[in-house]
């Protein structure tokens, strides 16, 4: 049971269901460049009393949900990672909130400027973020929210014909048919294909029985209803995975995670091909459980991307997982399909593929495309290796110690696909 309330807290935290999302990324856009010039007067002194770490997941981390104008907060940081210091205003007449960030002892400032603050330390120390209402540091009235993110974030999917979504998971999505919850993400049909048949989906599932815990699979087909789940156009109930293992990586290091393979029957599903444009579906997922207890569907932290968030069905209303601060959450999962594209001669000259995985010294890359950059990450999304147009479409790995990496690659045209790498 407590296990229970503990993962039901987080999904609720993470959907904040009345609150409406703020186009984030423009925000860091149009955000002032960062100046030596600063405000280190601090009437309301440190707020909260803990010093924060961040985990660098690629999202954003709150470090205060309310703190008062001129007042500071300490954060450990990490040399050359760099770091996005971002306010959002909270029971204030003001419309801008002046950041300072500055060394330990607040006698030195690093950067400053106004509603988000881009820096990268020179390093490893404690480092002071101050918040006052503009640059001239007085005492303002008012309350403002404080994050941080750093760390990369997956790279965005390429929407062809198959389609995965998956990166540095931390949160879970009910989809247990004991609560009647669903979780829907949505996917592209492309354009220039001549025909999409939808073949197969895999998900990765987090079970409160500790265990492999599934019973039978419903899975819905969806029309878009305005970048939501709209009218369904194919049901498929007391499916049985055609495949379920469990995961190389546990929920915050306890609870086990499951990939489950469904197989869509008959075949696959035709779905019609628009020709003016990529055409948005979505496909919602429900579990039930051998035991009685919840399912969870795995949600890392999406950026902007074309793909909306993951939808979740609650008391039969359909809730995004976005809200002000946030740019929504993603399931971790993906489809198969029988998809040929139309004006491609080779249409495996898009599909990349890392051999030999484990990997203990070499890993190679298997495209027939040009290969732009490969960079080698930490699970927590920290960058450790980048390789530039490697010769012979192959990196040395044998610096890393044995664990598990992301692998992002990137092509000539732009296209990038994430592997997992495990290294022996």
């Amino acid at each position: 049971m407590k296990k229970f309330a503990f993962l039901f807290l987080v999904l609720i935290f993470q959907l904040n269901y009345g609150q409406k999302f703020k186009d984030f990324d423009s925000k860091i856009t149009h955000a002032k460049a960062p100046t030596t010039e600063g405000c280190l007067e601090a009437y309301f002194g440190q707020v909260p009393a803990d010093v924060f770490t961040p985990a660098c997941l690629g999202r954003e981390e709150e470090i205060t949900a309310s703190v008062m104008y001129s007042s500071y907060s300490y954060v450990n940081v990490t040399e050359g990672v760099e770091y996005l210091f971002i306010t959002y205003l909270q029971n204030t007449n003001l419309t801008t909130t002046f950041i300072t960030i500055s060394d330990e002892a607040g006698t030195t400032v690093y950067a400053s400027g106004y509603d988000t603050v881009k820096w990268t330390p020179t390093k490893n120390e404690t480092v002071r973020f101050y918040v006052h209402g503009d640059n001239q540091c007085g005492r303002t009235n008012g309350f403002v929210k404080k994050y941080i993110r750093c760390g990369d974030v997956p790279p965005e999917p390429t929407y062809g014909c198959d389609q995965s979504y998956d990166g540095p998971f931390f949160a879970g999505l009910s989809v247990s048919s004991e609560v009647d919850y669903w979780t829907a993400d949505d996917f592209f049909v492309p354009k220039d294909a001549d025909a999409f048949k939808l073949k197969s989906l895999k998900y990765l599932l987090l079970p409160m029985a500790e265990a492999e815990d599934f019973a039978s699979f419903t899975v819905e087909i969806r029309k878009d209803n305005n970048n939501s789940p709209g009218e369904v156009i194919a049901s498929y109930e007391n499916l049985i995975a055609t495949e379920t293992t469990q995961h190389t990586e546990d929920f915050i290091d306890y609870y086990p995670t499951f990939w489950s393979t469904l197989t869509i029957p008959n075949g696959g599903l035709e779905i019609p091909v628009n020709k003016d444009e990529n055409t948005r579906y979505w496909v919602a997922l429900q579990v039930t459980s051998k035991t009685g207890q919840n399912i969870f569907l795995t949600v890392f932290h999406r950026n902007g991307w074309l793909t909306a968030p993951s939808f979740q069905k609650l008391d039969g209303s359909w809730m995004t997982t976005t809200y002000q601060e946030d740019p929504g959450l993603e399931g971790i999962w993906s489809f198969d399909s029988d998809c040929s594209l139309l004006g491609v001669n080779d249409t495996e000259t898009e599909k990349i593929s890392i051999y030999p995985n484990p990997v203990k010294d070499f890993l190679y890359i298997s495209t027939k495309k040009q290969i732009k950059d490969i960079s080698i990450l930490s699970i927590s999304g920290q960058k450790l290796l980048s390789f530039a147009q490697p010769k012979n479409q192959q990196v040395n790995v044998s610096s890393l110690s044995p664990g598990t990496y992301l692998v992002n690659v990137k092509l000539e045209n732009g296209n990038m696909q994430a592997f997992k790498m495990i290294k022996k």
